[in-house]
Formats: structure tokens, sequence, C-alpha cells
């Protein structure tokens, strides 16, 4: 019988230090060695292959587990992430590089930080999680180093807008589904950051805080480097 996941344990910290490991290893020989051809085969290998593991992950989901599809859609961030970062791979489209840096670095840190999952390693369910999360923020760290794409000022504020008229859509969905998608209308039973903003719906409202911080924070470094950049 699988045991269930400890936060922080030794598995989930080796886990972490394996996605670190696997980025390196993605991001820094292209970078330093690869043709420009082969930067863009690589980047559309591994969108290919996000692709394919969420497929995986979900199917395992509906057809093992027995789980509801309405479920089991890819309606969190993280699961609009990883096809928007795996089409980003693949086509390299800016307009999505720009809700990809804040979504995927954001949400997808956070998930693999504090992951809302029960299964520990080697169970196939705690693989794909830890995966498609880490290839999420890998993703978008290759389209950085490896392409020099860079947020600006307006990425900031399309993707805060594009996620308020997101966070009302799948509002409607949670109420003629009946599910919780965005943790709008509960909290994940796993331990997560939300347990300490409060009950609901006051969590939401601490989100948005914690959202707005944690996006600047993620700017935070172009906007130094362009104040500095003005200043020479």
């Amino acid at each position: 019988m699988t045991e269930s996941f400890e936060l922080f344990g030794i598995v989930h910290l080796w886990t972490i230090l394996t996605l670190i490991i696997l980025g390196i290893l993605l991001i820094y020989p292209i970078k330093r060695f690869g043709s420009e051809s082969q930067k863009i085969k690589l980047g559309i290998a591994i969108g290919v292959f996000m692709i394919v593991e969420e497929f995986i992950d979900r199917g395992f989901h509906i057809l093992i587990l027995n789980e509801p599809v309405k479920d089991n859609l890819p309606l969190h961030l993280c699961g609009v992430s990883v096809f928007l970062v795996a089409i980003l791979l693949i086509n390299r489209n800016y307009k999505i590089f720009e809700v990809s840096y804040f979504w995927g670095l954001a949400g997808a840190s956070i998930s693999i930080i504090t992951p809302d999952i029960a299964f520990t390693f080697p169970h196939l369910l705690n693989i794909t999680f830890f995966l498609s999360h880490g290839l999420i923020v890998i993703g978008v760290l290759y389209m950085i180093f490896v392409f020099n794409y860079r947020p600006t000022k307006k990425s900031f504020i399309k993707s805060y807008i594009f996620t308020h008229i997101y966070a009302l859509i799948i509002g409607i969905v949670n109420y003629i589904l009946n599910t919780n998608y965005l943790f709008l209308r509960h909290k994940p039973e796993a331990e997560s950051p939300l347990d300490f903003m409060g009950p609901w719906p006051w969590y939401i409202i601490s989100l948005e805080a914690a959202l707005i911080i944690f996006w600047v924070i993620l700017y935070l470094p172009y906007l130094i480097k362009d104040k500095l950049g003005a200043k020479q």
C-alpha cells in the first residue's frame, strides 16, 4: 500500500532538488551549446511531453480511480498553465508567455512547495503531479534564458485583468458543475497556504493580496533592471 504524502518530508525535499537539477540540465546545455534549431526542437519536445503527461494523469484519475470527469478538467491555474506553457514552447507566442510567466511561476511554484496531493513517490500520480508542475516552471524559465523572453508592465496588467475574468468564468463553472476549481468554494483538503488566510470567503481576499505581492516580487528584477538601464 502506498504511503501518504508527507509535506516537507525527505521524499518531498528530494523531489524539489530533482526538479531543480532537471531544470538546469534542460536549460543550461542547450543555451550554452545548442543551435537555434536545436533550441526550438527541444522546446517543442518538452511541450509535447507536457501535454501527453497531462492526459496520462487525467486518465489515471478518471479511468483507474473512477473519479468524476467534471472534477478532473484542467481548469485550475496550474492545469491551464500546463497547456499554456506547452503551447508556448511549441510556437513561442509572446502573448502566451505574458500570462504563463505570472501564472506558471507563481502557481506552479506554490504547488510544488505545498502540493495538494495524497500519494507519495513512487506512485504514478505523485510523479505526474510534480513533473507537470516542475515543467511549467522549467518551461517558462526555458523561454527566459534560452529565447530571452521577459515580461513587461503591460504583461503584469494583462495577466491581472485576465486572471479575474478567468476567475469569474470559473465561478460560474463551479456553480453549474458543483466543483471547486481555483478553490473558490472551499480550501483544498491537503495543507496549503490558504490554511493561514482565514475562513471562506475571507481567504479569497487574502489570496488576492498574496497574488499581487507574489507577482510584484516576480516582476521586481525586471523593474530594477529597467530603472538602472534608464539611468545609464
